[in-house]
């Protein structure tokens, strides 16, 4: 396994792969093409030229959020999305990080990079917090919470999680 990553800015294709993805994607919430164009700091995977998926950054003052992480369908459970995450940790160097998630799969790598689970919104530091509540109120949309429901009912997956990585 070849895994490429390269921290640039996505392209059209790769973003209507990741907008075609989301849509079958149980834990990830909608986002629509304008949105990916808004991201700045995007690490993009790719294997033999192919393109695999992408983790997105948000540096905040003193925490950095890593997600959304989307790995396309026919590349999953191959290792790729752990060789993604694990590039990202190592790139963000004396940074605190963070990670929110439902998917169990994101939630078992977390957890294997040395990330500590939190299981309530009420234990993960105000900045966080706020950082959270920011998301939900600028990108809150009537197709966003029908898709959030929809995929909520489908995977029965309702809790969310949040994984903490203190820098040392």
């Amino acid at each position: 396994m070849k895994l490429v990553v390269a921290k640039r800015a996505l392209r059209q294709n790769e973003i209507n792969c990741l907008v075609k993805e989301l849509w079958r994607l149980p834990h990830v919430g909608f986002i629509n093409k304008r949105l990916w164009q808004t991201f700045k700091h995007i690490y993009v995977a790719t294997h033999d030229g192919n393109f695999v998926g992408v983790c997105v950054v948000f540096p905040l003052k003193q925490w950095t959020k890593l997600g959304p992480l989307v790995i396309c369908q026919k590349y999953q459970g191959k290792g790729f999305g752990k060789a993604l995450l694990t590039h990202v940790v190592q790139n963000m160097d004396q940074r605190n990080l963070f990670i929110g998630s439902s998917n169990p799969k994101v939630c078992n790598i977390a957890e294997d990079l040395g990330f500590k689970k939190e299981t309530s919104f009420f234990c993960v530091p105000s900045e966080i917090q706020r950082y959270l509540l920011s998301y939900i109120f600028t990108r809150f949309s009537f197709q966003y919470l029908l898709d959030a429901m929809k995929k909520k009912l489908r995977s029965g997956h309702w809790k969310y999680y949040y994984f903490l990585k203190r820098n040392q």
